[in-house]
């Protein structure tokens, strides 16, 4: 098990949000938001999105539209 430094932590983040920003159209633009104001790659919740799932802002004007997995049937 590796451990990371805050440094490569926040590179981390900002490469995710960066990712996202960067797509076109809305949806990207949501899901870099929802990154941005959740995920914490130090945490050990989860991968960013796991982390936004579990987002518990309901009063979020995103809250309805962030980005979730597929329910698996």
């Amino acid at each position: 098990m590796t451990t990371r430094t805050y440094q490569e932590m926040d590179a981390l983040r900002t490469a995710t949000i960066n990712l996202h920003k960067a797509k076109p159209g809305l949806r990207g633009k949501v899901d870099a938001m929802c990154c941005e104001c959740i995920y914490d790659p130090g945490s050990g919740g989860g991968t960013w999105r796991e982390q936004v799932e579990a987002c518990t802002s309901p009063e979020c004007p995103l809250y309805e539209v962030r980005p979730r997995s597929k329910p698996h049937d």
